[in-house]
């Protein structure tokens, strides 16, 4: 039932806990740093977040309930302590506000409270001044209420002034709360896999892209940077703004692991913990709190907790581009943390940083951290479960061991009573807490109401004269540079800067403060003096505050082409993306040959997806620049070269739509305009050589043939396609010296060739093909084009399919009543077997099926169907005795689960991680082999999408935007479908994984499977094993 990282060792049990100063002695750091204990049980229990105030006062998040509610009111709550004696230890505490259901985070607002609690986002506030919550104001509801561990999380008041929400991977159907939904609400908003952000002074919700699980940070530029279990720093690199429309969306995903990830992860944890539903084999499993700070020289550290390994860890990152990776040269040395405990129960889950500028860690301080949804039956009522309920510590990390000066003076003075200038002053410091906390309490200023406007002109004038000092003095650090900035933005958008705007007073537009009206000036400005963080911040600022900074499209294109810094193009191309909509502006060649070339040198999908954003009213144009940079001798760098396919889809079907959109509305014909285009394409191909050979890697005439790829698919502009191109075609597919994934995009365009003899060259090549890679395309297109006489081969191919080839095999069986019919006769003489299928893919036969047909393949099903899973793991369970062939293992593996899992290098990641498997009992991987639905995530849900073209795409849902979705399927398919292609879509509630195995697996196989899963590590023998 335990499992130890060091073997000879046994786990350390414990029904109480150790005494806090003991633990606190249990904890090591890296050398210079101090631990001190800030508070501890009983004023804080069971803390899952902390947020100081301007007096130095914290307010935490207490979960008492976790992991679930054991009595009739929730006992979750919300305590403000304070040190009343200034020795550093918090040891009063007052409720503010309790019987809480699983309260998860807060942050401070005004005189009040913003907290994620049962689903909601609400705002608590004292209005008599005993200290003590008397109001709720729900902002938002329809967060998913659903495991504990996964709701709605960590609200916090973003750079742009919009609240942000962690939404903790269950999403949720959001809509504003009572107060503010007036008589004719909205429509909730449906989650899915995203966060959400929400604007107090506008009632404005949004989706943005996500999903965060338990942890939420801003770094210094801005940037949104969230974690989840096995990933424990991710960076938002598009929003949904940048993916609307955008022709590439889905070339690349949106978000991008900062700190190395699940199997790449490493972590080095002090403790022998238990383990029950993970391994801690020296990843992370439960990665939370994340927190980014930034450091003097420009970097940025990232804290990341590890409740399950006691530790937090710490990665120094530098900045490539656009991007956050890591600094080889200045990280922790190898095996060691930041900070890791030897006492078990500490269970740090939270990250911040103090008044002092110390690192503070949220200990929920417990025997076990694991939920019981993920752990199997037998352990689900453990009485170690409950061990600590009582208890919980907040510890301060910091290179000092005294007490800072800070702390003294919040008591006697705190921020608020501190004026204007004061506070501008603050926003210059290295000190991330008093930056953040005087820019919240100047944005809380510049919204009240009822000052008069010269007075508020006077004000924000000096204020912003006050910032451009800050923006301009090179002595500050990065960060604080730019959080001058953000200031002087937000506060110029403030509803008072508005009003005296509007009321003459002030003119932004006509104003001389460099945050006003120059933003790209001003970023060219930081870029060519090497400034570039601010250059990112000006110009992410100028899309964000359209209203308040104006654009110069002369200037954002020079930066976007020509800048040398890669994260100022690319920020330069999303703000061009984000403000010039609708063709305000005119892309030169110039410019998109620049990023074309960029690319092709590189391979950076990141860049291109923004310069996609930027020119998605212009796709023709970067196309043709695209396909000019792609000459038959380019060599690709290995990165591109994976990605042309995409890449010529995507641009040749946005370039189609604007073309029909354009014929709608009657200024031009599509057909015409698009002939230019396909000169291009057919000449590329012609260029290319290659009924003789190959120069080159093959990426000019790939692009070319993708690019055919829906062109094709629409006969009135089928005919734009030269019959010589046609026939060449053919001879490509016939041509084996090629190379494979020329050959198959060649193929699925004869799919439509409008050439008489297609059908018959397609029987003939798939009567010779020898390349089970190559045999699918081609059945797909003579399936395609054949009619009734690819049925007989299909059903022939079928006895002996791989699983791969099966895979191809059965929807094309299943798109005809005559083949299913064929395929029910096989199955009824014995020629086949329905085990041979599984339950899941009999079951899609049977749901495409009609008539007796129908009839006689449900009897099929019923012969290998139980739907009493309890039951056949009850069947299966002597298998556990047997002596398992770990190789053989490793081959049904790779037939029954390679398509979804990965362990070692077979096989890929679409379905959770099971690599991690050895210390997990047999029992437990039977049980998850043969019932899968038992404790699902619902993120690995089975979606079923039709198309508009009568596609059936099955998969789980990779990210989603307003008008698309990427699926993600089997063997690690990606397709970006947009929501106007989609007939129907269904969410099947079930697993991606399929029930049914034991029709296709016997007990001895099945003992040698998960023989395979629990000790592949050694099978090469390197490793001697009892």
């Amino acid at each position: 039932m335990a499992a130890s990282l060091h073997g000879d060792q046994p786990a350390e049990l414990r029904q109480t806990a150790l005494a806090p100063a003991d633990s606190l002695q249990r904890i090591e750091l890296l050398d210079g740093n101090h631990a001190r204990l800030m508070a501890h049980e009983p004023q804080v229990v069971d803390p899952v977040e902390v947020a100081f105030d301007d007096a130095g006062r914290m307010w935490v998040i207490e979960m008492r309930d976790y992991p679930f509610a054991i009595g009739e009111q929730p006992r979750g709550q919300i305590v403000v302590l304070s040190d009343t004696d200034g020795d550093g230890e918090y040891e009063s505490s007052q409720v503010f506000a309790d019987h809480l259901d699983m309260p998860t985070g807060l942050a401070l607002w005004r005189e009040g409270v913003v907290a994620t609690v049962a689903g909601q986002l609400v705002y608590l506030t004292d209005s008599d001044g005993d200290g003590r919550a008397d109001h709720t104001q729900v902002w938002l509801e329809g967060f998913s209420k659903g495991n504990e561990q996964l709701r709605a999380n960590h609200p916090r008041l973003g750079p742009d002034g919009w609240w942000y929400i962690a939404c903790g991977l269950r999403g949720g159907a959001v809509q504003l709360g009572p107060e503010f939904r007036g008589e004719a609400p909205a429509a909730p908003l449906d989650i899915g896999s995203r966060d959400v952000r929400f604007h107090l002074a506008t009632k404005t919700i949004e989706l943005v892209t996500g999903p965060a699980q338990f942890g939420l940070t801003f770094d210094g530029l801005g940037q949104r940077i969230f974690c989840s279990n096995r990933n424990p720093a991710t960076q938002v690199m598009f929003e949904q703004a940048d993916l609307v429309g955008n022709p590439l969306a889905g070339l690349a995903p949106s978000i991008v692991d900062v700190v190395p990830a699940g199997d790449s992860s490493r972590v080095y944890p002090l403790v022998n913990a238990w383990v029950t539903s993970h391994l801690h084999s020296g990843q992370f499993t439960a990665a939370c709190g994340v927190f980014a700070r930034g450091v003097d020289d420009g970097r940025t550290d990232i804290f990341t907790c590890e409740p399950t390994g006691s530790l937090v860890h710490r990665q120094r990152s530098k900045r490539v581009g656009a991007r956050l990776v890591p600094d080889a040269e200045q990280q922790v040395p190898e095996g060691r943390e930041w900070l890791a405990s030897r006492d078990a129960w500490f269970r740090p889950v939270n990250v911040t940083v103090a008044p002092d500028g110390s690192m503070v860690i949220v200990d929920m301080h417990r025997a076990v951290i694991e939920h019981p949804d993920w752990v199997p039956e037998e352990l689900k009522q453990r009485p170690d479960e409950r061990w600590g309920d009582q208890a919980g510590r907040i510890v301060s990390v910091g290179p000092r061991a005294q007490l800072s000066d800070v702390w003294r003076d919040l008591r006697d003075r705190p921020l608020r009573a501190r004026d204007d200038a004061e506070l501008v002053e603050l926003i210059g410091s290295d000190n991330p807490w008093l930056r953040q906390t005087s820019q919240r309490l100047m944005l809380q200023r510049a919204a009240t109401e009822g000052e008069s406007p010269e007075r508020a002109a006077l004000v924000s004038n000096t204020n912003l004269d006050a910032l451009q000092q800050l923006v301009a003095d090179r002595s500050l650090t990065p960060d604080a540079r730019c959080a001058a900035l953000r200031l002087a933005v937000l506060l110029a958008a403030s509803p008072m800067s508005k009003a005296v705007a509007t009321a003459g007073t002030i003119a932004p537009s006509a104003s001389n403060h460099s945050p006003i009206a120059m933003a790209p000036l001003l970023a060219a400005d930081f870029a060519q003096s090497g400034q570039c963080e601010l250059a990112m911040v000006a110009l992410r600022l100028s899309r964000q505050f359209p209203h308040v900074l104006s654009v110069n499209p002369d200037e954002l294109m020079d930066l976007a082409s020509r800048s040398t810094e890669g994260g100022v193009r690319f920020e330069a191309w999303l703000c061009l993306g984000a403000q010039l909509e609708g063709g305000a502006w005119h892309a030169e060649q110039g410019h998109l040959d620049q990023v074309a070339h960029a690319w092709a040198q590189d391979g950076d999908p990141y860049l291109l997806m923004a310069a996609a954003s930027g020119l998605r009213d212009q796709p023709e144009a970067l196309l043709q620049s695209w396909l000019s940079a792609l000459t038959p001798e380019t060599q690709l760098p290995e990165a591109a070269s994976a990605q042309v396919s995409q890449i010529a889809r995507g641009l040749m079907a946005a370039t189609l739509r604007k073309a029909q959109a354009s014929q709608a509305s009657g200024s031009t014909d599509t057909a015409e305009s698009l002939k230019p285009l396909v000169e291009q394409i057919e000449q590329l191909l012609s260029e290319s050589g290659l009924a003789e050979s190959l120069s080159g890697n093959g990426a000019a005439p790939l692009a070319a043939l993708e690019c055919l790829q829906p062109l094709v698919k629409q006969s009135k502009l089928r005919t734009l396609v030269e019959l010589s191109t046609w026939k060449q075609l053919a001879r490509l597919v016939e041509n084996d010296s090629l190379p494979l994934q020329l050959r198959v995009a060649a193929t699925a365009l004869l799919a439509d060739s409008p050439l008489s003899d297609t059908p018959q060259r397609l029987a003939q090549m798939v009567a010779h093909a020898t390349d089970p890679e190559l045999t699918g395309p081609l059945l797909q297109a003579w399936c395609a084009v054949g009619g009734d006489a690819p049925n007989a081969v299909l059903l022939e191919r079928l006895a002996s399919a791989s699983p791969q080839l099966q895979r191809v095999l059965l929807p094309l069986i299943a798109a005809s009543g005559k083949r299913l019919e064929g395929l029910a006769q096989q199955l009824d003489s014995g020629q086949l077997a329905p085990g041979q299928f599984g339950v899941a893919e009999l079951t899609k036969l049977v749901d495409r099926a009609s008539g007796e047909t129908k009839t006689k393949l449900q009897q099929q099903l019923s012969r290998i169907s139980n739907s009493n899973r309890a039951q056949v793991v009850e069947q299966y369970k002597p298998c556990l005795e047997i002596e398992p062939d770990v190789p053989r293992g490793a081959e049904l593996f790779r037939k029954h689960c390679a398509s979804c899992h990965r362990v070692g290098d077979i096989g890929v990641d679409v379905g959770p991680n099971i690599s991690d498997s050895r210390t997990k009992k047999p029992l437990e991987l039977l049980t998850a082999i043969l019932d899968p639905n038992l404790a699902i995530d619902n993120n690995f849900f089975r979606f079923v999408v039709l198309t508009e073209d009568g596609r059936v795409v099955e998969g789980i849902i990779a990210e989603e935007t307003a008008d698309a979705l990427v699926i993600r399927g089997q063997d690690d398919r990606r397709e970006l479908i947009r929501r106007e292609d989609i007939a129907t879509m269904k969410a099947t509630g079930v697993s991606l994984m399929p029930e049914g195995l034991e029709a296709q697996i016997d007990p001895q196989a099945m003992a040698d499977l998960i023989g395979f899963i629990k000790g592949w590590r050694y099978m090469d023998g390197s490793i001697p094993v009892n």
